[in-house]
């Protein structure tokens, strides 16, 4: 699961997307060439499953414990899928 980062030109105001790039690396707009350093957003694939992982998760936990270990199961598997989503990786900032 991969994740692209949206930037947008302080020339033009074009908006393009890289994959792996972060806040602080230089990028050259496709548009009028010159660099910008703007992060409108950063945006991961596969977003939809989310929803199917909190899903899942609560799932699980109503049929393991009841409905306070549903709520417990359901968090732990949206911060799971999250760090595999590359979501609590530092943006690195030169």
């Amino acid at each position: 699961m991969s994740s692209r980062t949206r930037f947008r030109c302080a020339e033009c105001d074009s908006i393009a997307e890289w994959p792996g790039k972060y806040r602080g690396e230089r990028v050259r707009c496709g548009v009028c060439g010159s660099e910008t350093l703007v992060v409108v957003r950063r945006r991961y694939e596969d977003d939809w499953t989310e929803a199917i992982t909190i899903f899942l998760g609560a799932a699980v936990g109503l049929v393991l414990g009841g409905p306070i270990c549903m709520i417990v199961v359901a968090l732990l598997a949206l911060a799971v899928h999250l760090h595999l989503n590359g979501f609590f990786d530092d943006e690195r900032a030169d």
